[in-house]
């Protein structure tokens, strides 16, 4: 997530400014450049450029960036949040350190984390760098914090939502078949990994 390739610096958005002062994170009326991260469609995820470094802000879309009208609501976002303070706490090094949230904009601040140091998984599977040393540290770590990141309620609401509204939702389809037995990790991966590549937004 919040190391991300950068797309191109841009003006920051005076709301997201106006939310990083009142966190203490800058001054009011300033205006750091912002870096728009790849990835995702529910959220913007932007590099701001602080002077005592760079630090990541994600800020949730009340309009999801696909074709179709999906909504949800931006205090989502705290969960999320919560969910890293909670995580911090049991293995502090899995996750970002957390700088600031501000609900009423439906965004928080955490760390930048350098993609030359900490690469994204997603697109380390999508090229086809399967480490198994890796598959087993994100296990270990799910494992600790004793909570289930994406349950079986969630994947049977996100798929029936999915078939609803004719969107293919392929990992949320692998997770579904291995919750019910139809298949297993290895053919789930591999079946994944042999997707012909698309855009994410459509």
């Amino acid at each position: 997530m919040p190391s991300r390739e950068p797309l191109g610096a841009l003006q920051i958005d005076s709301a997201v400014a106006a939310a990083l002062a009142r966190l203490g994170l800058c001054r009011p009326g300033d205006a750091p450049r912002v870096t728009p991260l790849a990835g995702g469609v529910s959220s913007d995820i932007m590099r701001v450029e602080l002077p005592g470094g760079p630090i990541c802000v994600k800020r949730a879309l009340a309009k999801l960036k696909v074709n179709a009208d999906w909504f949800a609501p931006v205090e989502r976002n705290a969960a999320e949040a919560a969910y890293m303070r909670y995580v911090s706490r049991i293995v502090p090094h899995a996750v970002p350190r957390l700088l600031g949230e501000d609900r009423a904009a439906g965004l928080f601040a955490m760390e930048y984390l350098a993609p030359e140091q900490y690469p994204v998984w997603k697109a380390q599977l999508r090229d086809g760098a399967i480490s198994t040393d890796t598959a087993c540290a994100v296990a270990d770590v799910l494992a600790g914090t004793k909570m289930v990141a994406e349950g079986i309620r969630t994947t049977e609401a996100a798929l029936a939502l999915a078939a609803r509204y004719g969107v293919e939702l392929p990992i949320a389809a692998q997770v579904g078949e291995l919750l019910a037995g139809r298949t297993d990790p290895n053919t789930a991966l591999c079946d994944l990994m042999l997707r012909p590549q698309r855009a994410e937004n459509g």
